[in-house]
């Protein structure tokens, strides 16, 4: 027992004794006879606390009274480097750890010897329901990282507790927080001192359930979360620590290396730097300066702006110049006229329609040119609210709605159209084009954010240091 605590004694007790014991009354006649004596403790850098002692010892009640006198104690590492929580897990103490977090949801983040934390250590001894406990009281506890650079993950995966990795993966799957997004990504490409990330040690294992359970991360069904590309201090992805022939592992990082959006590259920074910048990139380079220098109140300016030119174009579109026809009418080429020109009575064979009823009342050669003008007009307006939303979900959930809104807006101007058939081949050929064009954009999209998602993500990377954010200053 360390000296701080035996050098006074009543009755021959010792403090040590009294948090050994969990005996409450002999506590306060140690504080009469030495008022100061848990600030004398407390000023010891290093020390073994009584609430150490109780933790261990399992001495709710006495630890309870340390937490009202001393609060400062919780924090405090022994000379072994650990803090009352620590001691509490290394001696099957969970109801303490979970109590004392229950008072300071915090201390779950408070790093002890080589940096690791209590979610670290319970990740380390398996104790499942601790270690959701630990997760509710203080979910950010997931980012921290010890020494070497471990992630909870690392450090489960090491010392082969795969029920825990099992947790942890669902609940990053399952975490619906601000930023889930941001700790997927960081702790699945998160790599330690030797550059191994949890798919390194998982492949290296030989644990295809895990690799599984990694590769389930990913975006919309197509790209992944984690880098299958990611290679360690020694030069090897997961797939060349890959040991034996494990058939299934090897087939499900060739299909996820074909199938991912990670980029990768083997270059370093300062090669990158070095190389010189073509055409796509300094078009980026501009729109990510542009994104940068719009304040979030002439964003919304611009929002309202774009929403109401789309609105106007729509508009244009259902209510052209001159209106629409209100009936269909047919020509009166075969000797027929549709009595009262109801085109609810069946022509007969032959007879040619001069108008559908909806259609534009324009010109067929004037048409066109309208609703070309329209259509640049209201998919450049599209396009530019995709540019001003915020990078994100959020954004990301306007797509579909937008796309749809899209193909309302084209088969408007296919339905409102008048009579093709008396427009030139070569216009309307370029017309039926068009339409199909923008019926089909969506997997040119798809490719051009591919290739914008590959050099925006080598170009931000380029400027952050590993496991960091940016500056929001900068932003």
């Amino acid at each position: 027992m360390d000296e701080s605590m035996g050098a006074i004694t009543i009755l021959g007790v010792s403090l040590g004794d009294a948090a050994q014991q969990g005996n409450i009354d002999a506590l306060y006649s140690l504080i009469r006879s030495d008022a100061k004596v848990l600030h004398r403790i407390d000023e010891i850098p290093f020390v073994e606390t009584p609430l150490h002692t109780a933790a261990s010892a399992g001495k709710i009640q006495f630890a309870m009274e340390i937490m009202r006198l001393k609060s400062s104690f919780a924090r405090k590492l022994n000379e072994d480097g650990y803090t009352p929580v620590h001691v509490a897990l290394q001696n099957n103490q969970p109801k303490v750890a979970l109590w004392l977090v229950g008072v300071d949801e915090d201390l779950v983040r408070v790093k002890g010897k080589e940096g690791l934390t209590p979610l670290h250590f319970i990740a380390q001894i398996g104790n499942l329901d601790v270690l959701v406990q630990f997760l509710k009281a203080c979910p950010k506890s997931i980012e921290d990282v010890t020494n070497r650079g471990e992630t909870v993950l690392h450090i489960a995966l090491k010392n082969n507790m795969f029920d825990v990795v099992r947790v942890l993966l669902g609940w990053l799957e399952r975490a619906w927080f601000k930023t889930a997004s941001q700790w997927e990504s960081t702790l699945l490409n998160q790599k330690d001192d030797d550059g191994n990330t949890v798919l390194h040690i998982a492949v290296s294992k030989n644990k295809t359930k895990i690799v599984k359970l990694l590769l389930r991360f990913r975006w919309f069904f197509w790209r992944y979360t984690i880098d299958i590309n990611a290679k360690n201090s020694g030069g090897l992805t997961a797939l060349d620590m890959l040991r034996g022939d494990n058939r299934e592992i090897k087939g499900m990082l060739r299909r996820a290396r074909y199938f991912s959006y990670c980029c990768s590259s083997s270059e370093s920074d300062a090669d990158y730097f070095k190389s010189p910048v073509n055409i796509e990139e300094k078009l980026y380079i501009i729109f990510l300066r542009l994104s940068t220098e719009i304040s979030n109140d002439l964003r919304n300016v611009l929002l309202v702006v774009a929403a109401l030119l789309v609105t106007i174009s729509f508009q244009a579109v259902i209510a052209p110049p001159g209106g629409v026809w209100q009936e269909t009418k047919y020509r009166e080429t075969h000797n027929y006229t549709s009595p009262n020109n109801n085109a609810t009575e069946p022509p007969p064979t032959g007879a040619i329609i001069s108008h559908h009823a909806g259609t534009a009342v324009m010109q067929n050669t004037d048409f066109p040119i309208l609703a070309g003008l329209n259509v640049i007009s209201f998919f450049v307006t599209v396009f530019t609210i995709f540019l001003l939303l915020p990078a994100g979900f959020g954004a990301r959930m306007f797509c579909l709605p937008l796309y749809t809104l899209s193909l309302c807006f084209i088969a408007s101007i296919c339905i409102i159209s008048p009579n093709t058939n008396d427009i030139s081949p070569g216009l309307s050929w370029i017309w039926r084009n068009f339409i199909l064009f923008c019926v089909f954009s969506p997997m040119l999209f798809q490719y051009l954010v591919y290739i914008v998602t590959r050099r925006r993500n080598r170009l931000v990377d380029a400027f952050l240091l590993k496991g960091k954010a940016p500056d929001p200053t900068l932003m």
